[in-house]
């Protein structure tokens, strides 16, 4: 059974709001519809790619920033870079004096979602967890709809999010009485690590788009 919780009771301090981001994503894991090669044939032919981020341009990185676990003490490090079309987010998770994340975050909100459109994101991983993560708000430290995925260690894979993919969560603990996600409301996105096991990690984006078709086939 799920811990629900309403933003109004948060009380306690920082450091034990991630200590308990850890815990619910080790039980509660969720995650997002890697597509086939064969889906991703289907929803690319006769389709036109819409709202698109790439990283072809060195402008791009100038709208992401990196929030790691030493806002509340801990040791984790990353940073970010262009690497040949690449959004590069490496670094080294630390779980060091209570700490566990490290996150980036895109904070331009100069791209128009489509509230009916699949948001899908092309990347190659590290075979590490991660988390795809929205705002509906500039503020940094608002509540977040948070969508868990897997990767395949040097691989390139494409994943598709849908709204129904994301859970609202406010520094790891669920938020019920929220309004419902709707990516014409999305301010901000990012990419971040929780998964409890220290070490280097290595995440590359490619792309992150919609199409003008979002159902499977």
């Amino acid at each position: 059974m799920r811990m629900v919780i309403s933003l109004p009771r948060y009380i306690l301090p920082l450091r034990a709001y991630y200590l308990c981001s850890l815990v619910w994503l080790s039980i509660f894991p969720v995650y997002a519809h890697e597509l086939s090669q064969q889906e991703t044939l289907v929803m690319s032919s006769n389709q036109q790619k819409t709202n698109q981020i790439l990283f072809t341009e060195k402008s791009e990185l100038n709208n992401w920033i990196i929030i790691n676990d030493t806002v509340m003490g801990g040791r984790s490090q990353a940073n970010i870079s262009l690497e040949e079309g690449y959004l590069l987010f490496k670094g080294d998770l630390s779980l060091e004096n209570n700490g566990g994340f490290a996150s980036t975050r895109r904070q331009d909100a100069s791209v128009q979602w489509l509230a009916d459109q699949v948001i899908q994101v092309t990347l190659i991983g590290d075979g590490r967890n991660y988390q795809f993560r929205l705002r509906t708000q500039k503020q940094q430290n608002d509540m977040a709809y948070v969508a868990n995925f897997r990767t395949t260690a040097q691989e390139l894979q494409t994943l598709a999010f849908t709204a129904s993919d994301f859970t609202a969560q406010f520094r790891g603990q669920i938020v019920r009485d929220t309004p419902a996600l709707s990516f014409a409301n999305v301010a901000q996105l990012g990419f971040m690590l929780v998964d409890k096991t220290p070490g280097k990690f290595s995440l590359k984006v490619k792309e992150i788009y919609q199409t003008t078709e979002p159902k499977f086939k």
